[in-house]
């Protein structure tokens, strides 16, 4: 925090409240018997903020407290309530994550992510910055207040003292006291709520806001990153809010760029700070693209960390509900059966939606590994091999923004050395080193790199070589790429590295582990069918000579979830989870054990006959358990995603996914697919519009790179359907010529497929829609081709549900010729389905005789019912 008298870019800002000298908090004090704080971080106007320890999860917090004497003004609380709200719904790596609100004895409190480092306040302060700098930090600013936008909240008090900078550079919007969610009607005064220097001409006249009110904001911000000084600096908050009513920004003056970028860059705030509304960009969103275009002269390219501005900008967010050709959707379940054939469930929104039990087994990891303990890398400094002095500076600033990425890393700790050679890298305690180097390659400039294991006895392998081209043409959006690629390499090295010392050190019976290496040397990144036989006679081998050799019964388990050895699908279940409690048994700390149980007990729900609470309780408990112990898990995170979708809370389990995105891109085919059909049901167009054109792009890097790409590295299935549910997404948004390409190129993807028949049925489904629209007649090929698919589906059992799914977005009126009728017979399950399927096809009356039809008696179902009741009108 700051006060005025430091406050040199703002002097016209508030000064800020402290906090009595006497410490509300004593170093080592145990809040709620979890939070032991460590010392206070700094203090304001309601409270003072601390670092904290979290015993339970065995790292560092911020914890945010209210000072005692303002527990008793119903607004702080309202406000402190709302932050926690709204903040959780937002998981972006330029956003700072808000975890839980708390009390103890008499205290309020919230805990969030720990940033180390200072504020962009403090940074412009302090000086200058280089213009390149700044411009960086803009476009990640703009990129976290897009992930707000895209939820449809407004952020309403956006300043450099509520951005917080991390020492690696990342910025991180804080705040989210004053923020307004989608439907809440938000409006401000000046004087209220809000910063008058930050506020935009609406907020002062205390007018509705909405999304462009940020982006206002956003445009002084920018103008002060680039400047050091507000575009409306004055002495006094009364005429610094006439300057934003009456005069416009001064012109940019930025001696360090070009003429052509600062131009760019220019017309890009002067649009930002437009005074009208309907003047500006229209989101958060469309400004990170308009930055990212005018940072490279009008080329598209993307900002130091994955945001919005990645690839295509997406569409602007409406605040309320999209309804362009219909109403909610359904779920197209892609679910893979125990058998390992690819079926498609009828399940609209309630399904098992990707089963995943031919998943591969998930990365080991153990609770809260010891700093010591964890891999370490050592960064090497970069080679220029152009023979050009010019490229030094992108060597010299390469390893230096892979230690940054190395820094943040859970899973792997950096070793902070000038080591160069491999004795010093081992003596520094590394286990692994990245070397690289700028070259030329023709006339073009090359950025290489490649993590290596220090030692070979180690069993770590190295990771793919990064090369990437045509640096000249952006280095910052090349440095940008080897940070992520760099990352995905040590996250797949670190996994596998640990795998191995897990199975190692599990037992110290020679023929145990030699049975258990063999059989992970068979399996590779994930076991297979022909796996099965093999497996189960090594891994009872293993067990015969040890029995307590925990990652052997983990392996079994997983094995017998996949489908391996005799009994049903429910039995084999069973027998895994009591395995599974004997692994626990013996290592209560085990990471995989954990995440294991908590997909397989989630698995599990999906048997029985009726959902009962007790079984979603149990794989609820499961899977909570399982992020406490491996919080970088990004498999349990996905369990959790389909357990919140089964209970009809689409909110939570998008979170979900969207933290399992950030924690491992090799989830994307899975995740992806599921965010976007959580975000079509949900009408929530301009996060299926980003997500579709990712998942899209996840596929054609995965059939580009073959074995080498990341999923399938990591083990997990082909991607499948991204650009079906590309072409839904665009056909939703009215762009139908690109929609019917989608559908193409689906049809092309599928046809080389025989398991993905009803993928196929639905990319031509979607092109005869498109056809009708237009009023042409549709190809004749593709309809005998349409009709030859559909009454191959009719002849299978359960081919017409899955038909009604995969047309249950393209075409629901399609969908509605392969359900039954409402029945009395039908269950809350089958009710729900036809609920939506009716629902989607604009059948309100039949939607709401098929809810009618589910009588719940239990928690999940009432859920249910509750959430969809009220969409369906009295």
């Amino acid at each position: 925090m700051t006060s005025s008298e430091s406050n040199a870019t703002a002097p016209e800002a508030p000064e800020v409240i402290r906090v009595p000298s006497k410490e509300l908090l004593t170093i080592g004090r145990v809040l709620a018997g979890r939070y032991e704080i460590q010392g206070r971080l700094g203090a304001g106007g309601m409270g003072a903020v601390y670092r904290a320890h979290d015993r339970e999860l065995d790292e560092d917090v911020a914890l945010k407290m209210v000072l005692p004497e303002r527990l008793d003004e119903p607004k702080t609380l309202a406000r402190f309530r709302a932050e926690v709200k709204i903040a959780r719904k937002i998981t972006h790596p330029n956003v700072c994550r808000v975890f839980d609100l708390a009390e103890d004895e008499g205290l309020l409190f919230l805990t969030m992510e720990l940033v180390e480092g200072s504020t962009l306040r403090e940074l412009v302060a302090a000086g200058p910055i280089d213009p390149a700098r700044a411009l960086d930090l803009f476009q990640q600013v703009t990129d976290g207040v897009a992930a707000a936008h895209e939820k449809g909240i407004v952020h309403r008090d956006l300043k450099p003292e509520n951005v917080l900078l991390r020492r690696d550079d990342r910025c991180v919007v804080a705040d989210f006291g004053l923020a307004r969610g989608p439907g809440l009607g938000a409006s401000t005064a000046a004087g209220g709520a809000g910063t008058p220097a930050y506020m935009s001409p609406e907020q002062i006249r205390a007018e509705p806001l909405d999304v462009r009110s940020d982006v206002f904001t956003l445009g002084i911000i920018g103008f002060e990153l680039l400047t050091g000084k507000s575009p409306f600096a004055a002495d006094s908050p009364g005429v610094v809010t006439t300057a934003i009513l009456r005069a416009g920004p001064p012109p940019l003056v930025l001696p360090g760029l070009p003429e052509g970028t600062r131009k760019a860059i220019e017309a890009v705030l002067v649009k930002a700070l437009e005074r009208r509304p309907e003047d500006r960009f229209a989101s958060a969103g469309e400004l990170a693209a308009a930055l990212a275009k005018a940072r490279r002269g009008g080329a598209e390219t993307r900002s130091t960390l994955r945001g919005v501005s990645d690839g295509a900008p997406a569409a602007p967010p409406s605040i309320g509900k999209t309804n362009l050709f219909v109403g909610r959707r359904g779920v197209i379940a892609a679910a893979t059966a125990v058998v390992v054939v690819v079926v498609v469930a009828f399940v609209l929104r309630r399904s098992s939606f990707e089963r995943s039990a031919t998943a591969p087994p998930a990365p080991s990891g153990s609770a809260a590994i010891p700093q010591e303990d964890r891999a370490a890398i050592v960064v090497l400094p970069f080679e220029n091999l152009t023979g050009d002095p010019a490229w030094e500076g992108l060597a010299k600033s390469a390893p230096e923004a892979l230690r940054g990425v190395m820094r943040a890393m859970k899973e792997m700790r950096l070793v902070e050395t000038a080591a160069v050679d491999v004795v010093a890298a081992r003596n520094a305690g590394a286990t692994f080193w990245m070397r690289g180097s700028v070259q030329r390659v023709g006339a073009r400039i090359r950025l290489a790199a490649q993590i290596e294991p220090i030692d070979a006895e180690t069993g770590a392998a190295p990771g793919e070589p990064i090369e990437i081209d045509e640096v000249e043409a952006d280095p910052r959006a090349a440095l940008a790429e080897l940070r992520q690629r760099a990352l995905d390499e040590a996250r797949l090295a670190v996994r596998a590295f640990e795998r191995r010392r897990r199975a190692l050190r599990g037992t110290n019976v020679a023929v145990a582990r030699e049975k258990f290496l063999a059989y992970e040397a068979m399996i590779g990144p994930a076991p297979k069918p022909e796996h099965f036989d093999r497996g189960l006679t090594l891994l009872d081998e293993a067990l015969a000579a040890d029995p307590a050799y925990v990652p052997a019964i983990v392996a079994r388990a997983h094995l017998a979830w996949q489908g391996a050895g005799p009994g049903t699908d429910a039995t084999r279940m069973a027998r895994a989870l009591e395995e599974l409690g004997r692994a626990l048994s013996l290592a209560p700390t085990d990471g995989l054990a954990h995440e294991t149980r908590c997909r397989i007990a989630r698995g599990a729900t999906e048997l029985a006959e009726r959902r009962t609470d007790q079984a979603f309780e149990q794989a609820l408990e499961a899977c909570t358990l399982a992020l406490r112990v491996f919080p970088t898990s990004a498999e349990a995170r996905i369990a959790l995603a389909r357990l919140e979708d089964r209970r009809c809370r689409d909110e939570e389990a998008m979170r979900f996914l969207e933290e399992s995105l950030e924690l491992d891109r090799a989830v994307s085919g899975r995740a992806l697919r599921y965010l976007v059909t959580l975000a079509l049901q949900g009408d929530r167009l301009p996060i299926a519009d980003h997500a579709s054109a990712r998942l899209v792009a996840f596929q054609e890097e995965e059939q580009r790179l073959g074995p080498r790409a990341l999923g399938r590295r990591a083990g997990m299935p082909p991607v499948r359907g991204a650009h079906l549910f590309r072409g839904v997404t665009l056909l939703r948004l009215g762009k139908t010529d690109e929609a019917a390409e989608a559908f193409r190129k689906e049809r092309v993807d599928a046809s080389a497929s025989k398991s993905d028949a009803w993928a196929e049925a639905a990319a031509i489904r979607g092109l005869v829609r498109i056809a009708s629209q237009r009023r042409e007649a549709p190809a004749e090929d593709l309809v005998r081709r349409l009709d030859r698919i559909e009454a191959n589906f009719k002849a299978k059992p359960g081919g017409a549900r899955r038909l009604a799914s995969a047309y249950s977005f393209v075409d629901p009126a399609a969908a509605l010729a392969w359900i039954e009728p409402p029945s009395e017979t039908d269950g809350c399950e089958a009710a729900f389905d036809k609920t939506l399927a009716y629902q989607a096809a604009g059948k309100l009356d039949r939607a709401r005789q098929s809810l009618a039809m589910c009588k719940p008696a239990f928690a999940w179902e009432r859920s249910c019912v509750e959430a969809l009741a009220p969409e369906l009108g009295p």
